[in-house]
């Protein structure tokens, strides 16, 4: 768990940043230049610094485009971003396994809560429940299969974690306002390409 954690965060932070470190660079790039003369020591300290400056600034960038970081409520800063790392983890098992059987408790356990708190952290960090969230990717999922690929309608929703297409077509019915052959068909009149 802890080798998925790490890479998950890593992707984070690379992901957030977008360029030279925060404002503090300047600062650093001043020490190293001093130091130069100095110890390995030294060396080591200032990489340090300059790697948890990054990561802070990292914190901070996340924050301002993830702003379910703020709804949580846990009442330590350093509480919420790691309550937000838990559910990011759960979200990003939930896209690895969309098309499997996932309940409540496997969710919970990837984010290492209880189901009772998970589902609340949940609801309150994205808004909307985590079932929700499956049902969406899933119909997401099963739109993008039938807009880009040949396969039979039951095969789309077998694909997609439905188990019956009669289910998969009355939810995607209710959120496309077309059912699975309409919508395809619409697509191929709309000059869609399999």
């Amino acid at each position: 768990m802890s080798l998925l954690t790490n890479s998950y965060v890593s992707r984070q932070v690379e992901g957030s940043v977008s360029g030279p470190c925060p404002p503090n660079q300047a600062h650093l790039n001043n020490a190293t230049n001093t130091s130069a003369g100095q110890t390995s020591t030294s060396q080591l300290v200032t990489n340090d610094l300059t790697e948890n400056l990054c990561y802070e600034g990292a914190m901070h960038l996340q924050q301002q485009e993830h702003p379910p970081l703020t709804r949580l409520p846990a009442l330590k800063p350093t509480t919420r971003q790691e309550l937000y790392r838990r559910l990011l983890l759960a979200k990003e098992f939930i896209h690895d396994n969309f098309s499997e059987a996932i309940c409540l408790s496997d969710m919970a356990a990837v984010a290492c809560l209880s189901d009772y708190h998970f589902l609340r952290s949940f609801k309150a960090a994205f808004g909307e429940s985590p079932y929700q969230y499956v049902l969406r990717l899933r119909l997401q999922k099963a739109g993008d299969l039938l807009r880009f690929s040949p396969m039979p309608i039951g095969e789309v929703a077998l694909a997609c974690g439905f188990d019956e297409a009669q289910a998969f077509g009355k939810l995607f019915r209710k959120q496309h306002g077309l059912g699975p052959l309409r919508y395809r068909q619409s697509l191929c009149s709309g000059g869609a390409v399999f």
